[in-house]
């Protein structure tokens, strides 16, 4: 699907990307160690990762994190410094700033914003 920058060819980073995503929670990260487990310098793995989806492993790290913080935001009552815990954020504050980079709101206001989206919609169904 597009939303992952999945729909390309190159199987070395589809499964980097894989990996990513099942590190989510993981807070120590490290884009050396998954180029060294892909056999590859850091430079060539960022190389390859950029042409085969025009994100920086970083960037597509931090967009996954944030399509599940936006998931949890939505469906679940955890608190704004869980959902970061849950997603690789140890500092929370850090975290919403990154959101409201990624999201251009914070992430109280959009968990407000997308539950009375949500609302409205079934009450017109």
């Amino acid at each position: 699907n597009q939303d992952d920058n999945s729909n390309h060819p190159d199987e070395v980073i589809l499964q980097a990307q894989l990996w990513m995503q099942n590190k989510l929670s993981d807070h120590e990260v490290s884009m050396q160690s998954l180029a060294d487990l892909l056999g590859m310098s850091q430079r060539n793995f960022n190389r390859r990762f950029r042409d085969a989806t025009n994100l920086s492993p970083l960037k597509y790290l931090q967009s996954q994190r944030f399509n599940q913080a936006r998931e949890l935001l939505q469906n679940t009552n955890l608190s704004i410094s869980e959902i970061a815990y849950r997603v690789g954020y140890n500092d929370v504050s850090h975290f919403s700033k990154l959101f409201r980079k990624f999201s251009s709101t914070t992430p109280k206001k959009y968990r407000t914003t997308v539950r009375a989206k949500m609302f409205s919609s079934k009450e017109l169904a």
